[in-house]
């Protein structure tokens, strides 16, 4: 005599794939909500990084030799000038521009509520502090050498 499966198992065969289904797409939900939250802040911190990195940049692209003595760093609150090349004069300029910090004509980040620059001439420590619209802070400092 061959058995069959009956209608009672089948119910419960049902009702436990259905709870696992249940579980994996409530947990599903969960990560791609959590996704959608914080990718524009790890985006955000990213671009703050790439930023900071690029003003270690412009700082180390100085002409060692040059004979003038202008300011390599001009920083004042939200705008900061960096004499780069100083035999062609070249310089770059980073401010906040209706929330967003720019270089030149460039938007570098989106969603920048301050950026603050400040240059102390005695020690030739230049301070960077960038925070978007959450309050969090990126903040880096630079030993500046001056012309000589």
């Amino acid at each position: 005599m061959s058995r069959g499966v009956t209608l009672i198992e089948m119910l419960l065969a049902v009702t436990l794939l259905s709870g696992v289904a249940l579980v994996t797409a409530t947990w599903m939900s969960v990560v791609a909500r959590s996704q959608t939250e914080f990718a524009p802040s790890v985006r955000w911190e990213s671009a703050a990084r790439a930023t900071l990195d690029l003003i270690t940049d412009d700082l180390a692209s100085w002409d060692s030799e040059s004979r003038t003595r202008e300011p390599r760093v001009r920083a004042s609150g939200e705008t900061l000038v960096i004499r780069t090349r100083s035999r062609t004069g070249d310089s770059v300029t980073y401010r906040v521009k209706q929330g967003r910090l720019t270089r030149g004509e460039s938007v570098l980040i989106g969603g920048c509520d301050q950026a603050r620059f400040d240059f102390d001439e005695e020690t030739g420590i230049l301070e960077v502090a960038l925070e978007p619209n959450d309050g969090r802070v990126m903040q880096r400092s630079y030993r500046v050498e001056s012309p000589s």
